[in-house]
């Protein structure tokens, strides 16, 4: 990476800032809970049958109903935090040393929910109206009817299923990865925005959360989370500030993160409207934007 004068006064960010990053986000999302795998006993006239809950239906109204499979239900590591594979005991081992006992065992209880598809995250009101998007365009608008969250091949998987017609059998569903793609929320579409094309600096993952964003201009990085942005001098990370055109306009006054600036002030607004849902920078693998 090209070297930057830094200021003395920028705070180095440290992993310590990032577990408590973690921990204010993982307070931030919405929790249903489930009992994924249970086994649940029907007696019918037809004798017993065994059925293993698979997931959760929830619907626009609040109502809520559990679904069942025939087969065993078994859930593969469910993973939100997936910077690499030792995550998991660093922020365990944060958690413990904390001098805050209590808050450390909320967190190993409700990270480990997490984990094990104790707790899914619903990232949307679900009586938001959504945007439908077609060739790069919002086409349409459409009510969520519910979701539901289950475990496929292992794997969480959220849809949401709206009350837009195909045709006379079928209406419109969303996989929720697929946000800013085939939907956006109005609840979260409030700033301006040059079109649907903003939203291509999100990945929502199938656990309903944002990645942080990494911007990429020859070999300079500039990255923005929920919380902060920040730049990499000498591979060492430095929080410059917060979600606002202030710091957007101190980068515009560097020769070397000046093209930063100018990008991130038209989408500072709109990236903040979604930090909510965007998970610590350096906790997840970026989602990353490259310009020139």
């Amino acid at each position: 990476m090209r070297a930057l004068a830094i200021d003395n006064e920028l705070l180095q960010y440290s992993e310590e800032i990032m577990f408590n990053n973690i921990c204010s986000f993982l307070d931030g999302l919405y929790y249903e809970g489930v009992e994924i795998g249970k086994i649940v006993e029907d007696k019918s006239d037809n004798g017993r049958r065994f059925f293993y809950v698979k997931g959760i239906a929830i619907g626009r109204d609040g109502s809520k109903s559990v679904l069942m499979s025939s087969n065993p239900v078994e859930v593969k590591n469910n993973i939100i935090f997936d910077i690499d594979y030792t995550f998991g005991n660093r922020f365990m081992n944060y958690l413990s040393n904390l001098k805050d006992r209590e808050k450390g065992m909320k967190y190993k209880s409700l990270y480990n929910d997490i984990k094990e598809v104790r707790k899914v995250i619903i990232p949307f009101d679900l009586r938001s109206v959504l945007g439908i998007v077609y060739n790069g365009y919002i086409r349409g608008k459409c009510k969520i009817e519910a979701v539901k969250i289950t475990i496929e091949n292992g794997k969480v998987q959220s849809i949401l299923h709206t009350n837009y017609k195909l045709d006379t059998r079928y209406n419109l569903k969303f996989n929720i990865k697929d946000y800013g793609i085939g939907f956006v929320v109005d609840e979260v579409d409030r700033a301006n925005y040059d079109g649907i094309k903003a939203y291509n600096i999100f990945e929502m993952t199938e656990n309903g959360v944002i990645r942080p964003i990494e911007f990429v201009c020859n070999n300079v990085k500039v990255a923005v989370d929920g919380f902060n942005i920040y730049l990499e001098s000498d591979r060492i990370n430095y929080i410059i500030g917060g979600l606002d055109k202030k710091v957007c306009n101190e980068l515009s006054l560097s020769k070397v993160y000046k093209k930063f600036g100018e990008l991130l002030e038209d989408k500072i607004e709109f990236i903040a409207q979604h930090r909510r849902l965007i998970a610590p920078y350096k906790s997840m693998k970026p989602k990353v934007v490259e310009f020139i």
